[in-house]
């Protein structure tokens, strides 16, 4: 995600075609919880395999970078999923 190198505020980048229409918008998901909350409710000793990676990553990058960590709406769906108890690997998308 881009930072501006002066003040290091988060910079928001929109791509649009040239007829205008906008593709694709670059940003932090909406979550309805923190991302803090959500690991702290997960069981590390439930998950198996990309799950147990996709957290544990997560977490390192949690306490590295706080409330300032950033995740696709994809990623925060799955951690979502797995807060919740559903620990396959097979993604809806």
């Amino acid at each position: 995600m881009p930072n501006c190198p002066y003040c290091q505020q988060y910079i928001n980048v929109t791509l649009s075609q040239a007829g205008g229409a906008q593709q694709r918008e670059s940003g932090p998901a909406k979550s309805s919880g923190s991302i803090g909350a959500l690991l702290d409710s997960i069981e590390d000793d439930a998950l198996e395999g990309a799950a147990a990676k996709f957290v544990g990553e997560t977490r390192s990058r949690y306490e590295q970078y706080g409330e300032r960590t950033r995740l696709s709406e994809k990623q925060l769906a799955w951690l979502q999923r797995i807060a919740g108890g559903e620990t396959g690997s097979r993604d809806q998308w």
